[in-house]
């Protein structure tokens, strides 16, 4: 029997999301008796119910239905044959130090069905505060798009007419994110592949979601789309658009489901550029309180942290408010670098406040480090790297010459702060593979 997910779940922000109000924005889940089950969820509406129930030819009695332990519940709970799909492989590879090994041998080919597999439904996704796509595929996989908003040269100010709370999402932030994290060794990002597609024939053409499909219009011989999210990004000045038929899109693997339910936890993170949350640790070291409690010291947690500071910082990313675990590891599971959109938007300055989290606690795992070391050099050069790796991308060039520079340019400021830290403190104490 297969199983409907109609209370999905995603990566990013930490709020309930996927919630479908008809069963039909789901698209056909078949199995080879043609039949059709609803997984029992106090969540799932009665249309949705009454729909499931009118493909059997008669009503189950209570008697006929299994226990509540032994449903099926999620949308990825599917049998695997074999070594399964490259999605199916990725969610198997999900462990507590990493979303997926560092060979991952099936990782070139799920960005590649990321892709080039058929989409078969696509519904608004539910939560955030910008437009995104909930995607499945015809291979059983499920997707969050983040669709086209702003072209690659475009430079993001952060000024007072361009503050960083009204900065538009990049598909191709979240792409270029993915390849980042990769070659710093993290492998915290879920893989992203950038995708044309049809709007029309692939997005619109798959969906039933009235949300969607009644914010549709033509601007200039090209179609439009705004869905319905905050008035402030979801309007006819920041729609997302064609040009001519095809839309690019950033194609983001979700994260398996946990017990039926949300797959991370959220934590507010001490370091947040929040206007209120910063004024607190730009006016003193937070550190001092965090090295003092032994309760934060436990796990992986802190070190994770700072490593997040200097991913955010290579970004440029200030809509890091939270920062995310596993719920199935809790504190043991590493902290996740999801939701990037909003990185990558001014190559031209740097902003070193990212760094907080290094300078004030001065810490860094010994072997990210020397990983850092090792992208500074003349033949491994990060920019390089990060080109080489996003080239095979279906919308490469995936950033601008400019952008790559200032990966290098702040790789230099990262080695700078650390080796400050060296300095003052001592290697012994700064470079540490866990905290006592």
């Amino acid at each position: 029997m297969v199983s409907v997910e109609l209370n999905g779940w995603g990566f990013g922000t930490g709020h309930r999301r996927g919630v479908l109000p008809e069963i039909n924005q789901i698209g056909r889940a078949r199995n080879i008796e043609g039949k059709v089950s609803i997984a029992r969820s106090p969540c799932i509406p009665e249309e949705a119910k009454r729909a499931s129930n009118a493909t059997k030819n008669t009503r189950p009695t209570k008697k006929a239905e299994k226990p509540r332990s032994e449903l099926k519940r999620d949308w990825d709970d599917q049998d695997v044959i074999g070594k399964g799909h490259p999605w199916q492989q990725f969610h198997r590879d999900i462990s507590q130090d990493a979303l997926y090994s560092e060979d991952a041998p099936y990782m070139d080919d799920l960005i590649r069905d990321l892709a080039t597999v058929k989409i078969v439904n696509a519904s608004q996704f539910r939560g955030g505060t910008q437009l995104k796509l909930d995607l499945r595929l015809a291979d059983g996989n499920r997707v969050i798009a983040k669709p086209m908003r702003l072209s690659r040269d475009h430079v993001y100010k952060y000024t007072r007419e361009e503050p960083f709370w009204l900065e538009p999402e990049r598909h191709y932030a979240e792409i270029a994110a993915f390849h980042l994290d990769r070659l710093l060794g993290f492998r915290r990002v879920p893989p992203c592949s950038g995708r044309r597609v049809n709007l029309k024939k692939e997005i619109l053409g798959k969906s039933e979601d009235t949300n969607l499909l009644s914010t549709v219009f033509k601007s200039g011989g090209n179609l439009c789309v705004i869905g319905s999210c905050k008035p402030w990004f979801c309007n006819q000045d920041h729609p997302s658009c064609t040009k001519g038929d095809l839309m690019e899109v950033a194609m983001c693997q979700f994260l398996p489901t946990y017990q039926g339910g949300i797959p991370v936890r959220e934590v507010a993170y001490p370091w947040s550029q929040g206007i209120k949350e910063s004024k607190v640790w730009k006016g003193k070291n937070i550190c001092l309180d965090i090295l003092k409690d032994p309760a934060r010291l436990d796990g992986r947690y802190l070190l994770d942290l700072i490593e997040q500071g200097i991913f955010d910082f290579f970004l440029r990313n200030y809509d890091r408010h939270h920062y995310s675990q596993l719920r199935k590891y809790r504190k043991l599971g590493c902290v996740l670098h999801v939701d990037n959109g909003k990185g990558f938007g001014n190559p031209l300055v740097d902003d070193d406040t990212f760094l907080a989290p290094v300078y004030q606690c001065c810490k860094l795992r010994r072997s990210t480090y020397f990983r850092l070391k090792e992208l500074a050099r003349p033949q491994s050069r990060l920019s390089n790297r990060l080109n080489a790796s996003m080239s095979h991308d279906p919308i490469a060039p995936v950033i601008t010459e400019v952008h790559l520079q200032a990966m290098d340019r702040r790789l230099e400021t990262v080695l700078r702060t650390i080796d400050k830290c060296i300095r003052n403190h001592g290697e012994s104490n700064v470079l540490v593979e866990r905290l006592e």
